[in-house]
């Protein structure tokens, strides 16, 4: 039998996912413009609208089993029976899943819910969708036993398999929408592979060993005792968070389409950041408090919302001022619509931070009756908006007629505004200053902001006026903007929600852990 691997520090592994996504996000830039330039902006809208539609049904099978999952095996440490159970759950998610699709094709009601599509895209499509959640849960259950490291190795390497493949179909002139799906396809079931390798095979004893029925019961009990206070909220909210897609689907079109998927893809390659801290954070949250230490919890928040902040804070104006030369450089006019979409869309990962880190600190600390009262009173607004953004002004119930603009906008403005609402909750509940915090942010903002407008704005227009080559401009302005950025952090640690001691022992460890990798590595060699 093999031994299991031992739980490692939240510094190695935030450390490895950190370096991990900085190389995923290089990647992702030196290809953010092969796939909507091969497939055009109706195509590309319509495979961004088949992935939110299959998320979104996918979503009405998923009644806070993932998270409960998650939370449950993130205060224990060997949860065999637990692994087992809810690899049954996904199992009957994904056959009622298809039976669906099926039963709607059946019926030729198809363009009922995926206007314009075809059934075999559809099909594929939402294949795609499931493997990639599952590859999320695998990566979960690693992080759920403080086994990350190995899970962020497997993320690179297929990340890079990846991306080699969608520049060799593209310089053969062979990307198109479905070797598109299919090179996503084999990332993702290499990566399922590799994972269920390290964590069901090696560290079986964590992760998979013992009976599924000695403790189903227990853990269905505790599941209904998570999850009972979200059901309506599970199965309401995805569709107050569908109607934008399909609205924009129905009234505007697959281009308009595209120009939100072009926004939301280059969006999300910052959110990549926050959302694989976010698994390390959950844990340590869960632990905490399932272990009555609620000051460690506190503690655990206020270093990783403050540090996410500034990240997210920075990489998000960066993208949003640099959009009208990402724009133009890597999809060329075809996209020129998608700017103003795109300078918007760009601070939505700062508002998934805000949102993820506070619904994790109130799902880890088992708190779910408040997070169904927040969330069903932000959504009836929310739905609101959605009309009259996108309604056009000459409707019966008249609108601003806003297409993509319009949903970046309700996503951005109006999350950002309520999300506030579930920070002062998750500040309460760990005994915190609100107020302190909202201050800090709004400090960081200012300054973050105005390096942006410096770097990029004011000096990029005039270097452009002097006449330097578009690219030129982008690359010399974000060079000076995250200088800038980088100096103020150091200068002001306090920004990153830290003090100097504190960030000269994490540089020191950072070089530390730098140094050990390579000198292990010219030792394997």
């Amino acid at each position: 039998m093999v031994e299991p691997a031992a739980v490692e520090s939240v510094r190695r592994r935030y450390l490895a996912t950190i370096g991990t996504q900085f190389i995923q996000l290089a990647a992702g830039i030196a290809t953010a413009g092969v796939v909507p330039r091969a497939l055009g902006p109706a195509n590309f809208g319509n495979f961004n609208y088949l992935m939110i539609t299959a998320a979104t049904i996918r979503g009405f099978l998923e009644p806070s089993a993932q998270q409960a999952f998650f939370t449950f095996s993130s205060q224990e440490r060997r949860s065999g029976g637990l692994t087992r159970l809810y690899a049954l759950v996904l199992f009957v998610q994904v056959l009622i899943s298809f039976g669906f699709i099926g039963v709607v094709a059946v019926m030729g009601k198809l363009d009922w819910l995926w206007s314009g599509q075809v059934l075999n895209q559809i099909f594929l499509v939402t294949v795609l969708e499931w493997m990639i959640f599952i590859t999320a849960s695998l990566r979960q259950l690693g992080d759920s036993k403080g086994l990350t490291v190995h899970a962020q190795v497997f993320t690179l390497v297929t990340s890079m398999i990846n991306v080699v493949g969608l520049l060799g179909l593209s310089a053969f002139g062979l990307l198109n929408l479905y070797s598109y799906i299919a090179i996503n396809m084999f990332s993702a079931s290499l990566i399922a592979v590799l994972l269920i390798r390290w964590l069901v095979v090696n560290n079986s004893e964590l992760t998979w060993a013992g009976s599924l029925g000695v403790r189903a019961r227990e853990y269905i009990r505790r599941w209904w005792r998570f999850a009972a206070p979200l059901i309506l909220l599970e199965y309401y909210t995805p569709l107050i968070a569908y109607v934008s897609a399909y609205l924009l689907q129905r009234w505007y079109g697959s281009v308009e389409q595209g120009y939100f998927a072009l926004a939301l893809k280059w969006s999300a390659f910052i959110l990549v950041f926050t959302s694989s801290a976010l698994s390390i954070f959950w844990r340590e949250i869960a632990n905490a408090m399932a272990n009555d230490e609620r000051e460690r919890a506190a503690r655990t928040y206020l270093k990783f919302t403050h540090l996410l902040f500034f990240l997210a804070l920075a990489l998000c104006s960066w993208l949003s001022f640099g959009s009208r030369f990402l724009v133009h450089i890597l999809v060329g006019d075809e996209y020129s619509l998608a700017v103003p979409v795109l300078a918007i869309m760009a601070f939505y990962p700062l508002q998934q931070t805000y949102g993820q880190i506070n619904t994790a600190a109130l799902k880890g600390s088992e708190k779910t009756k408040t997070i169904r009262n927040l969330g069903i009173l932000v959504s009836i607004p929310d739905l609101i908006l959605s009309y009259f953004l996108l309604a056009s002004p000459h409707a019966p119930v008249p609108g601003l007629g806003l297409g993509a603009i319009g949903v970046a906008l309700r996503m951005v403005v109006f999350g950002l505004l309520f999300v506030q609402v579930y920070e002062w909750m998750s500040h309460r509940t760990f005994g915190l200053s609100y107020l302190s915090t909202l201050t800090q942010k709004l400090a960081v903002a200012a300054v973050i902001l105005f390096c942006g407008y410096l770097a990029m704005s004011l000096l990029g227009t005039l270097l452009e006026g002097q006449g330097v080559p578009i690219l030129a401009v982008f690359g010399i302005t974000s060079l000076i903007f995250f200088a800038m950025v980088g100096t103020c952090g150091l200068f002001w640690p306090s920004l990153l929600g830290i003090s100097r001691a504190e960030l000269a022992d994490n540089l020191k460890k950072g070089r530390v852990f730098v140094s050990n990798l390579i000198q292990r590595g010219m030792h394997e060699k």
